[in-house]
């Protein structure tokens, strides 16, 4: 029945002989239509588990990254004689040095700018950059490999999953996620006061710090100063 703000609910039952698969549900009104749909299986509780590790947590522009997934049986014997889907997903993310609260690493963009207008480059290193197929071995371990392209800019946030398959058609999958950066150190800003008037001295703070947080020396440094302005502009228009 109608309830609250003119939404209501209603259940489904399903009979024991419904075959496993999708089912749509459909609402049909005088002036109006929905439908939603759902997936009747059944849930085999897994007899295997999947622990996937990489060999950095942070990677570099033209380095190798190594991962190893391991598929054991509960009772501890390895599982042998299944298929693996290795997959790495990559997304941009922010990203700071540890130890450094008050700076800003990265770039800031301006009201109403986008990457393009920042003058930022688009990477081809997004989303899911590879899908590989293969077979654990004896131990029932598999090994993957992925290569950070050299002209990345901007840091992502990679995840590497290791999806097994036994014979029976039970998945199970591991993952793990580490950092790819743009280079192997990162430049931070401070920024004393934000409003200045004419006249007065800004003082920017700035360091050079690796992605662990350690601090980095001898590195040659360029700072600029952009003034930016913004226009308001008013049109006659309709409206």
């Amino acid at each position: 029945g109608a309830a609250g703000f003119g939404a209501f609910g209603f259940d489904v039952p399903v009979a024991t002989n419904w075959t496993y698969g999708r089912y749509q549900v459909s609402l049909t009104g005088d002036d109006y239509s929905a439908s939603a749909s759902f997936e009747l299986g059944v849930y085999r509780k897994p007899t295997f588990a999947v622990d996937t590790g990489a060999d950095v947590g942070h990677a570099y522009p033209g380095g190798t990254v190594g991962a190893l997934s391991k598929a054991r049986y509960y009772f501890g014997a390895p599982l042998s004689d299944a298929t693996i889907t290795w997959s790495a997903l990559s997304s941009e993310q922010a990203f700071a040095p540890p130890g450094y609260p008050e700076f800003h690493f990265g770039v800031e963009h301006g009201w109403g700018e986008d990457d393009d207008e920042a003058g930022a480059r688009s990477d081809v290193f997004e989303g899911i950059v590879v899908t590989e197929h293969a077979v654990v071995d004896a131990m029932g371990e598999s090994r993957f490999s992925l290569t950070i392209p050299t002209a990345l800019s901007k840091s992502k946030r990679v995840t590497v999953e290791g999806a097994v398959r036994d014979l029976s058609g039970n998945e199970v999958t591991g993952s793990v996620s580490f950092w790819a950066h743009p280079a192997t150190c990162y430049l931070g800003l401070r920024v004393t006061e934000p409003f200045n008037t004419v006249g007065a001295t800004v003082v920017t703070p700035f360091l050079v710090a690796s992605p662990t947080g350690e601090a980095v020396f001898g590195r040659k440094v360029e700072l600029a100063l952009f003034r930016r302005e913004w226009v308001k502009e008013v049109k006659a228009g309709l409206g």
